[in-house]
């Protein structure tokens, strides 16, 4: 196994690192890591350095990427959108890769804001043969939200929770002003650190089926972090019903695991679900 540190791009603003296994049973697909949020390249608690060192023990090159203005990467000097310089910075990659191993044939990973990234390039640039989506894209159902209020009255902490919050609501009406405009701003606050934007649901789907219809596979993989908006499995069907996306697509569901895969456990499984999914399709 053999890991580089690559600085490339037209400006050689863009960093990354570069795993190639043995030349001996090199497989003719690429792994691209991308950026959780503003977590550097080595992904959360090291996850993407970890998988990437056991895809290269089965022959899988990889590169775990800083996207622009990410870790150790530069912003970007033109014109684009932040959306399409995304685009732009997963092709730069790509050119790299097969300049430096021959491969041209990838799949994007990414978690939460990394999986908004993966699917744009998916959709952008048929190089990309699959993506592993983690906490991607979610739209609740009405059998999510039955199941996720069914949960809260089976659970005495969780019902506990919901008492607590309704005091303090409560509460917070009969505080003073100030008080009140610091717990809206707090409120304020966190929105925005957290929010990411979804786009409607039946753009998502248009475009989900017709990467499927070229033949693009998916892993979609969701965490039990947010069971108000995603709660069962089948939920990924429920939400993009097209028959392309359903012949391409896996889902692995984990309730017990946290967003990050934080327990050793979960990211166990998760690693398996994803070495196995990939070894069956991108031999």
């Amino acid at each position: 196994m053999n890991e580089r540190i690559c600085s490339f791009g037209q400006t050689r603003r863009l960093v990354g690192v570069l795993n190639l296994p043995e030349r001996t049973g090199r497989r003719a697909t690429a792994l691209i890591f991308l950026n959780a949020g503003l977590i550097h390249r080595v992904g959360p608690y090291r996850m993407h350095v970890d998988l990437a060192r056991r895809l290269a023990l089965l022959g899988y090159p990889s590169f775990r990427l800083d996207q622009s203005g990410l870790g150790d990467s530069e912003p970007r000097c033109d014109d684009l959108s932040l959306d399409q310089g995304c685009v732009e910075d997963i092709r730069e990659t790509m050119d790299l890769i097969t300049k430096r191993s021959g491969v041209q044939h990838f799949v994007a990973l990414g978690l939460c804001s990394g999986a908004v990234a993966a699917h744009r390039a998916l959709v952008a640039d048929e190089r990309l043969k699959g993506a592993v989506f983690l906490d991607g894209y979610v739209y609740p159902t009405t059998k999510t939200r039955v199941r996720y209020y069914a949960m809260r009255l089976l659970s005495p902490p969780h019902v506990a929770r919901t008492l607590r919050r309704q005091i303090e609501r409560i509460s917070l009406k009969f505080a003073s002003a100030a008080q009140q405009e610091a717990a809206l701003q707090r409120a304020s606050q966190a929105e925005v650190l957290f929010e990411r934007e979804d786009p409607p649901r039946a753009v998502a789907a248009e475009e989900l089926e017709c990467v499927a219809r070229r033949g693009a596979r998916f892993l979609f993989v969701y965490t039990g972090e947010n069971p108000d908006e995603f709660n069962y499995a089948q939920q990924l069907f429920d939400m993009f019903p097209g028959p392309e996306l359903r012949k391409q697509a896996e889902v692995a569901y984990f309730p017990r695991a946290d967003h990050t895969f934080t327990l050793l456990e979960g990211r166990a499984n998760l690693f398996q679900r994803v070495l196995d999914w990939m070894t069956q399709y991108h031999p």
